[in-house]
């Protein structure tokens, strides 16, 4: 809703930034969608006011309303399939230079 979040990844020599959200930008959809560990951290840059929807709210969403549950998840998808793309951009421009 408000403020800034980076998402940090653990490597051999501390964490890294490799990403930085503004409002309005959803993190942590892997865990909802296959209730496996975090691949990074999300950490607030300063203030932050965020939304959280746990896996138990979105089962309650996904019995009592499932047309909202579908909407979500599709939004969800291309979230990510949006971000994969961009990776796989940065990916092939790293190994041109």
């Amino acid at each position: 809703v408000s403020g800034s979040v980076s998402i940090r990844v653990r490597g051999h020599h501390g964490f890294r930034r490799v990403a930085s959200f503004a409002p309005g930008v959803v993190v942590g959809e892997m865990g909802l969608l296959d209730g496996g560990p975090r691949s990074a951290d999300a950490v607030a840059d300063d203030h932050a006011v965020v939304y959280k929807l746990s896996s138990e709210n979105f089962e309650t969403i996904r019995r009592e309303h499932p047309y909202l549950a579908a909407k979500i998840l599709f939004n969800l998808g291309v979230e990510m399939a949006t971000r994969l793309r961009y990776t796989t951009k940065e990916l092939q421009s790293a190994e041109g230079a």
